[in-house]
């Protein structure tokens, strides 16, 4: 064989090597891009006043009472099929008001933002795991509870 196909399974393997390291750099880089508008985002609400951070087991709440709340989970796993979860807004002395629903990101690190204002009464926010379509009412314990 000439020198030059001798040459080809190694110049295929090379635009093999590139074209995946290309892909790894572009998967880093999204991951990146998500990290900082979460930032952003975290940023934004808390430089409102009358914003707060409430930390619950597996991350993070910013809660403004015109502005909504901001959930952040670093690592959560996908809800089963056919469910999502669901916060809610508890407001003292009253039952869970459904608050809307979200997925977990594919990469586990995920946001929701649950925008406009809260009840005045408002006294702690859940996330549960509920039907796809929701629920008027929590049907499983809440994965987190954390008081305002």
């Amino acid at each position: 064989a000439t020198p030059e196909l001798r040459l080809l399974p190694l110049l295929a393997t090379l635009a093999l090597c590139a074209g995946i390291a290309t892909a790894a750099l572009a998967v880093k880089s999204l991951r990146q891009e998500r990290q900082l508008t979460q930032l952003q985002q975290e940023a934004g609400m808390l430089r409102l006043p009358g914003a707060r951070q409430v930390e619950f087991p597996g991350g993070r709440a910013v809660v403004h009472p015109d502005g909504g709340v901001l959930l952040i989970f670093p690592k959560l796993a996908p809800a089963a099929s056919g469910r999502s979860y669901e916060l809610w807004v508890i407001p003292k002395g009253q039952a869970p008001v459904p608050s809307g629903l979200f997925q977990a990101s594919g990469s586990g690190a995920t946001t929701y933002r649950r925008p406009g204002p809260l009840a005045r009464t408002a006294s702690a926010i859940a996330v549960s795991i509920e039907p796809a379509s929701g629920s008027p009412a929590p049907t499983t314990k809440p994965i987190f509870v954390a008081s305002l």
